[in-house]
């Protein structure tokens, strides 16, 4: 099938940060994080963005990076933002979780 032929069919392209990869090497997802233009909501700089990738995806996630752990960092944070006692640390989760909802295309 043609790419033309998939958009008259109603095939969705894949606007995630995966790209249409079921898995994606930790270097990717950190030069994602870098881009300026993917961030005009958190106003953090680059180089913060990409110190997220250690704090969001341990070393327990090994060096590929799949589409369902990144569901269960989503559900995990979305858990903590409950459990945050200050609204300070709220909103410190919920630009953590805006970001995770981006690379994931939602």
């Amino acid at each position: 099938m043609k790419r033309d032929d998939q958009k008259s069919k109603g095939f969705k392209k894949d606007t995630s940060g995966f790209g249409g990869k079921p898995y994606l090497r930790r270097e990717e997802f950190r030069e994602w994080l870098r881009k300026p233009e993917q961030f005009p909501i958190l106003k953090t700089p680059s180089h913060e963005r990409a110190k997220l990738e250690k704090e969001l995806f341990g070393r327990e996630y090994g060096y590929y990076i799949e589409k369902r752990e990144a569901e269960k960092v989503l559900k995990r944070l979305e858990k903590e933002k409950f459990k945050a006692p200050t609204s300070f640390e709220k909103t410190k989760v919920e630009k953590k979780i805006r970001l995770i909802k981006r690379f994931l295309g939602k």
